[in-house]
């Protein structure tokens, strides 16, 4: 998932380290880009 689609999804704007740490979250799931989103604004 790009940083672009996650912004999109979620409203929130991290800072490159929180996203390279919200990108390495996401590649160790088996979930879908929406659902992840979903979850991580939980």
């Amino acid at each position: 998932m790009m940083k672009s689609e996650f912004i999109e999804r979620t409203g929130f704007e991290p800072t490159a380290a929180e996203y390279k740490q919200i990108e390495q979250e996401y590649m160790g799931t088996d979930i879908d880009k929406d659902q992840f989103c979903k979850q991580w604004v939980k």
